[in-house]
């Protein structure tokens, strides 16, 4: 008997089969790509509540006082890694912005908390370390200096940036006003100019297109589509606008003491922050 010989591909066939699956992979990875980032912004929302926990843990262990350093330094705003013993050895210009959520690493708080999944931070892998055979503490996350940014330290290991001191050295942060208090971190500084497009922009008065104003937000998810943020209460929630703050200025710059002329006055200069009801975050980012 003859067996019949079963027909196989022809090299057609086969080059049409490949391109069929590369048009569905090509329709599909986005699709997953975003069902990824969707995931991580829920990650991202689930560190900010935890260290919104972290924050009242602290509050109950700290007689109800705030995490705060009185040697935080005005317009220092990145990580600076000072390895000293005692507190008060350091010098008053020695800790940054970024010093004060570090209080609640070393509360008890993972530093994992403190990076967002939608970025390549990495968490701090330590708290403290040996220094000539002795333990020293850190008081702050420490410094990674980028080889095309130098004065940028500490950068990598904090995604999300903080409530300001007051231009009066005292805390900025208002319990009885539930303002936000912390949020995937603003743009890293340029270098040259500015902060891009970030300097008191308010979404209701300006002529910014969407790009524009997405370029002056957090880009730790999709290149500023996305933020979310925590409130000094402990909710956490979210915006694809940065304009959340007091009479809906940009939680990225300060704003002045008239209510009715708010709009007018917002800034991205420290001294201008004068009101614990006034959502005003940096770090960690530097300006030279």
């Amino acid at each position: 008997n003859l067996m019949r010989r079963t027909k196989g591909f022809t090299l057609i066939e086969l080059l049409v089969v490949i391109a069929i699956i590369a048009l569905l992979v090509s329709i599909l990875l986005p699709s997953i790509n975003r069902a990824r980032e969707l995931a991580k912004r829920a990650l991202c929302a689930a560190n900010l509540k935890g260290i919104g926990t972290g924050w009242h843990l602290y509050l109950t262990t700290s007689d109800d006082t705030v995490p705060w350093l009185d040697k935080v330094a005005e317009g220092q705003f990145t990580g600076s890694f000072y390895d000293e013993d005692d507190y008060a050895d350091i010098d008053d210009d020695g800790l940054c912005i970024t010093a004060i959520p570090f209080l609640l690493v070393r509360d008890g708080q993972p530093t994992k908390l403190f990076v967002c999944p939608s970025t390549n931070d990495q968490a701090d892998d330590r708290e403290k370390h040996l220094s000539s055979g002795q333990r020293i503490y850190n008081w702050d996350f420490s410094p990674i200096s980028p080889s095309d940014n130098d004065f940028i330290e500490g950068w990598d290991h904090i995604s999300y940036s903080f409530q300001a001191a007051l231009d009066t050295g005292r805390n900025g942060v208002s319990l009885a006003n539930n303002v936000i208090i912390m949020a995937d971190k603003t743009p890293v500084w340029d270098g040259l100019n500015s902060y891009p497009l970030v300097t008191g922009w308010v979404w209701s008065d300006t002529g910014l297109t969407r790009e524009e104003m997405d370029s002056g937000m957090s880009q730790n998810h999709t290149s500023g589509e996305y933020i979310n943020y925590l409130r000094s209460d402990g909710s956490v929630s979210y915006s694809k606008r940065a304009d959340e703050g007091r009479q809906n200025d940009n939680i990225y710059t300060a704003g002045g003491d008239d209510e009715e002329d708010w709009r007018d006055e917002v800034s991205t200069a420290w001294d201008d922050h004068t009101s614990t009801s006034d959502s005003f975050l940096v770090g960690p980012t530097i300006e030279p």
